[in-house]
């Protein structure tokens, strides 16, 4: 079998390789570990996994600008300008 893998160094030392088109975690325990370590165990050259971006803050003021600017364009077309 041919082992794809995607992302090779997570944090907990596991793989995620390409398995019949879909990615796939390979944990220590899986059959497929042993395979993935004696193909690519040494190999640096595969990208380690993208880490989560920090998720952007909501914040209640954005909107609220954005609508005193929407009502005084909507305010001003009412008016005639």
């Amino acid at each position: 079998m041919s082992i794809t893998i995607l992302y090779m160094r997570r944090p907990d030392g596991s793989y995620v390789i390409d398995h019949l088109g879909n990615p796939y975690h390979v944990i220590d325990s899986d059959p497929l570990f042993a395979e993935c370590e004696a193909t690519y165990g040494s190999d640096a050259s595969y990208p380690d996994e993208p880490q989560p971006k920090e998720p952007e803050v909501f914040t209640f003021a954005e909107p609220a600008d954005r609508l005193a600017e929407l009502e005084a364009r909507i305010a001003a077309l009412e008016a005639g300008a």
